[in-house]
């Protein structure tokens, strides 16, 4: 099922040394700062949401786990100071009005308190960690049964989306898998106002991944699992109908390296056709079949 990673505001320092992460009003520079500290209710939020990152930085099972939540934290201000710097010129998506200070404080309040929620969450069932953390561990656990090589790892970008007067902080990217000289990778994007999945596979040839196939679920059948749309095409084989930016990503694979895990990149139910994607040398002519 198709999901957007759903995040808040956390209000903090820009840099989350580990000895503070909530606000100094004493050191309040920015209009957003400014905000923030003239409103109890949002210095409260704030407080909360410095506990819940504090709690998730130490649930973390290692430094590098440690590490990616605070890159990703680092990644979540960038975009808030790009989206929130100056509230002032913000219109509402649905009335096209200017929001009032309350309707600012508003939106702030909603987001660090889902982000809050968030920071908090677990999964059902007896994960042994929160579902941040918990993502990465599965990650892992999934590339950890292919070789991997220069071609694996994890492309991330987020921003705040409005929907309906709220914000919502969004993450998309791909998830690059390899075993041997076999490339597979899943996309998860937002475009037009609803997210869309790219499955694509590549072979290293020569060095560099070759784009081979690619497959979009709800437009494609990529799989014998999706029996509701019988009548769809399968994978597509032929260059001119890739997609452009899948085209483009796998030109530029390998040209810097990437990180092997992401807390928060959407992830499908990508196990069963990943495994077939990347040892079967057949693959995806037979990828209705199994």
């Amino acid at each position: 099922m198709k999901h957007l990673v759903v995040m808040g505001v956390f209000v903090g320092m820009g840099v989350l040394p580990t000895s503070a992460y909530t606000m100094d009003c004493k050191k309040a520079a920015t209009n957003l700062d400014h905000l923030i500290c003239s409103d109890q209710r949002l210095l409260s939020a704030d407080a909360s949401m410095g506990k819940a990152y504090s709690a998730l930085l130490k649930s973390a099972p290692d430094a590098t786990v440690q590490k990616l939540l605070v890159g990703s934290q680092r990644r979540w201000i960038k975009a808030r100071d790009e989206a929130f710097g100056d509230l002032d010129t913000l219109t509402n998506d649905q009335t096209g009005d200017p929001y009032t200070k309350d309707d600012q404080r508003e939106i702030l309040l909603n987001a660090i308190q889902q982000r809050t929620r968030q920071l908090n969450e677990r999964l059902p069932g007896n994960a042994p960690y929160p579902r941040l953390v918990q993502a990465v561990a599965d990650q892992r656990t999934l590339a950890s049964h292919f070789s991997g090589g220069p071609f694996a790892g994890v492309s991330v970008s987020c921003e705040f989306l409005p929907q309906s007067g709220q914000y919502t902080y969004g993450c998309f990217g791909t998830h690059f898998y390899q075993h041997n000289n076999r490339v597979c990778s899943v996309s998860i994007d937002w475009a037009s106002g609803s997210v869309s999945e790219i499955r694509a596979m590549a072979n290293v040839v020569g060095g560099k991944p070759k784009l081979a196939a690619t497959c979009r679920p709800g437009e494609n059948r990529c799989s014998s699992d999706d029996a509701a749309n019988t009548d769809l095409p399968g994978w597509s084989e032929s260059a001119e109908r890739f997609p452009g930016d899948t085209v483009r990503i796998y030109e530029q694979l390998g040209a810097t390296a990437l990180p092997e895990s992401d807390p928060e990149m959407p992830e499908e139910d990508s196990r069963k056709w990943l495994q077939s994607c990347l040892t079967d040398p057949n693959y995806p002519s037979n990828a209705l079949t199994q």
